[in-house]
Formats: C-alpha cells, sequence, structure tokens
C-alpha cells in the first residue's frame, strides 16, 4: 500500500488544478493505484501534476522495480532483432545526414561539451552510466541516488563511489561543484524549487546547471494525450513546459537561463506512446511490432522539423543555466 494525499493547487502558483487525465494506472512496472493528472488553471503557469501525490516517506515503493535495476538486455527474438538491426542502420544514416547524431552527442554530455572538467555532481544517478561517461571525458564525479539498489549496480559495473540519500540529507558546503546536472530526474521530485535552491548555493560562482525532462508541450503528448509514454504514473510527480521549468529555476535562483526543447530520444517515446494505446502498457525492453517502429521513426522526422522550425515540441525541454558570477557586493570573483 503506498499512502499518498490530495494534491488538488498548483505547486508554483498555488492556483487550483483542473483534472486533465483520470484513472490512470502504472503502466511501466504495474505499481498499485489509481492516479490522475491534474494541470494549473492559470494560463500563465500551466504545470501539470500527480493527484493523489504519494507521500515522501513512502516513494521509494514505487521504485522497487525500474529500469536502473536491469541487467537484461532485450527481449525481442532473432528475427524481430535482425529487422531492428537494419531499421537502426537506416535510422542512423539518416540522422547523420540531418545532423541529428551530432546532437545525440550533444545530449549524452548534457549539453556540457566544450566546457573545460571540473567537479561535477550529478543528482539521481541511477544505475551510473551517464556519471561514468562524465567521468571518462575527464570530470571528478560525485552521485546522489536514493535507490540503494541501483547504487550497488553502479559500483559493481562502473567502480562509482555514490552517496545513498538525497541532496539536502549530503550537505555539501558552500560552492562545492562546478557543475550539476539532473538527467530526466526533476519530474520526480516533491519540491524541485528547494533542490534547484538548494544546487544553487553548493555551485561555484560561474558554475553550470543541466536538466534535462519531459515535454509537456511535445508533438507525442500532443498526439498521443493520456497515453502519452512520458506521463509515467506514479512516478512523474510534476511535468514541466519550457516555461514553467524556467519558473523553477528563476525561483531557485539562477537567472537568464537558456532552455530549449529536442527530439533527439523522440523514438522511444512515440513506440512507448502506440504501445500503451494499442496495449494499455509498455514493458521496456520487451519486443513492440516493426510498424510501431516505422511509424516513430516518421513521427520523430515530424518532431525534428518542428524544432528546427523553432516549435517548442521536441520530446524534452533541456535548461542550461549559469550561477552569477558576482558576490553580494557586486565584485567579480
Amino acid at each position: 500500500m503506498i499512502r499518498s494525499r490530495p494534491n488538488l493547487n498548483c505547486y508554483l502558483c498555488r492556483s487550483p488544478g483542473r483534472q486533465l487525465y483520470a484513472g490512470l494506472k502504472d503502466r511501466l512496472y504495474n505499481v498499485p493505484g489509481i492516479w490522475n493528472l491534474r494541470q494549473c488553471s492559470a494560463s500563465s503557469c500551466g504545470l501539470i501534476w500527480l493527484d493523489p501525490l504519494p507521500l515522501e516517506e513512502d516513494i521509494g515503493r514505487v521504485y522497487q522495480k525500474y529500469f536502473t535495476h536491469d541487467q537484461v538486455g532485450s527481449e525481442t527474438g532473432a528475427l524481430f532483432g535482425a529487422l531492428i538491426n537494419v531499421y537502426d542502420q537506416i535510422n542512423h544514416l539518416i540522422h547523420r545526414i540531418i545532423g541529428l547524431i551530432r546532437r545525440q552527442g550533444r545530449v549524452e554530455e548534457l549539453y556540457l561539451n566544450g566546457i573545460r572538467p571540473g567537479k561535477l555532481l550529478e543528482i539521481g544517478c541511477g544505475a551510473g552510466e551517464l556519471l561514468a561517461h562524465m567521468r571518462d571525458i575527464g570530470w571528478e564525479v560525485a552521485g546522489i541516488e536514493t535507490d540503494a539498489q541501483a547504487i550497488r549496480l553502479a559500483r559493481e559495473k562502473y567502480g562509482l563511489n555514490i552517496h545513498l540519500g538525497d541532496l539536502a540529507s549530503m550537505n555539501y558546503p558552500d560552492e562545492s561543484f562546478d557543475v550539476i546536472i539532473m538527467n530526466h530526474v526533476i519530474e520526480h521530485l516533491h519540491k524541485p524549487v528547494e533542490v534547484l535552491r538548494e544546487c544553487q548555493r553548493i555551485l561555484k560562482r560561474g558554475g553550470k546547471l543541466a536538466v534535462v525532462t519531459p515535454n509537456i508541450k511535445s508533438l507525442a503528448h500532443y498526439l498521443f494525450q493520456k497515453n502519452w509514454f512520458s506521463l509515467d504514473p506514479p512516478r512523474h510527480l510534476h511535468l514541466f513546459s519550457p516555461a514553467t521549468l524556467t519558473e523553477c529555476a528563476c525561483r531557485g535562483g539562477f537567472r537568464g537561463a537558456k532552455v530549449w526543447s529536442t527530439s533527439v530520444h523522440a523514438l522511444r517515446v512515440f513506440v512507448g506512446s502506440m504501445d500503451i494505446k494499442k496495449l494499455g502498457r509498455r514493458k521496456l525492453h520487451a519486443k513492440t511490432s516493426a510498424w510501431h517502429y516505422f511509424m516513430s521513426f516518421l513521427f520523430q522526422g515530424l518532431e525534428l522539423i518542428l524544432t528546427q522550425l523553432g516549435l517548442p515540441v521536441g520530446e524534452e525541454v533541456v535548461l542550461l543555466a549559469e550561477k552569477d558570477r558576482q558576490d553580494s557586493l557586486g565584485a567579480e570573483k
């Protein structure tokens, strides 16, 4: 039993929320419960959130089965796997032609390309894949994770020393890190502004914050609505648009953040969304139809074109912010 409480008002502006989707179930790991999603009624906001809200003391129960625990590969059959390999090669070639491979490389380093490596903290580092990659390209890394099983896998596979707990419990000194990254983490937080405020405190002056999260303004959300893969109840507690993510960063003490959307990972979102619409659920690593992969590729191409035209419809919204370089007296350090 996962304890929860009613969650009727917007976290950001306290306006009442209208019911957006009702009667949702966990479509990935069968966590028990019926969940609703509300959207802020204020036209200037639009934040989407989970109602009821799992209590912080019980939130770990929704992650007892999770992708960060997986050590197995795909469950696809041999023939299906061969077809997908051919598809992937064609997909890779087309993406290289249209420049998506270069964009994917930037995503894989959380848009820190070209920044001199220093001390980096990843909040919610899961099983450590991204953190190990950043270490391998020269960063001095530290990680925080609330899932003990994911930490064990990260230590066994990558030799990473990751701390168990949340950011507040670490009590890092002021200005401890050059960079802090959160990759698909902020949507899982009960109090995202408070976490960003703590990030601002422990970043060095001129330090960078990089955040990636699902985008409620995406093409797939528009097309699939309640079947959108990235809704992910009951794990995604808040779902952001570019505007609401910017507002969170501003309240956390970051000014002048750069925010944009990307379609680099759109394929898997479209595949998952079509499976949920057809089957009611999506099992990670399980085979899906070749038709769903083909249609997802077309959707990704359309989304890429729209993002290139300046529309914020990519599946992920990215925020890159910098801590003010000046102290309270205005003297630059």
